[in-house]
């Protein structure tokens, strides 16, 4: 039978964890306290990604308001702080060209720029993006279907990445 060298080690972590979970802590990003400090904001997907790709920014406002814990009801313009978000349009690049001509690898890269306005303090953050590679068969009928999808995971990217950014409001 084997022993272990240091026996009170699992005890000792036993009993870090209770008085950690008995004081309250929470891990950052605990959605009720999102909820609460988004709590009457009004959410608009603002932009020329708007105008142009309008499916696009209902997704990212939809994701957006879920991942900040901002209810449908709270995106009037009732409310006194306003969440703009400036989505730009989904920019595509070539990263690298197949040689059998077969297939290229591009990326897909979304950006947007937030800003709070209404509040005591407007607050400015730093343009944020989503990006993602995708595989493009040359003359495939799923080229298409291909670039939507690698648009929708960059949405998604820039979904967390936008909620991260936000997240440091308090």
């Amino acid at each position: 039978m084997k022993t272990s060298r240091h026996p009170a080690i699992l005890p000792l972590l036993i009993l870090a964890v209770a008085v950690v979970a008995s004081c309250g802590y929470h891990f950052p990003g605990d959605p009720g306290e999102r909820s609460a400090v988004w709590q009457g904001t009004t959410l608009k997907i603002e932009g020329a990604g708007k105008k142009k790709h309008p499916v696009l920014a209902q997704i990212l406002k939809g994701k957006l308001a879920e991942k900040l814990g901002i209810s449908g009801k709270n995106t009037s313009n009732d409310s006194t702080v306003t969440l703009h978000i400036d989505l730009g349009i989904p920019a595509r690049s070539l990263l690298l060209e197949d040689s059998s001509g077969r297939a290229d690898q591009y990326q897909i890269t979304i950006t947007a720029k937030p800003t709070i306005t209404g509040s005591d303090k407007p607050k400015n953050y730093p343009t944020v993006s989503g990006r993602t590679t995708y595989y493009e068969l040359i003359g495939s009928a799923t080229t298409k279907t291909a670039r939507k999808s690698a648009e929708t995971e960059a949405l998604g990217n820039l979904a967390d990445n936008l909620a991260a950014v936000l997240s440091s409001r308090n």
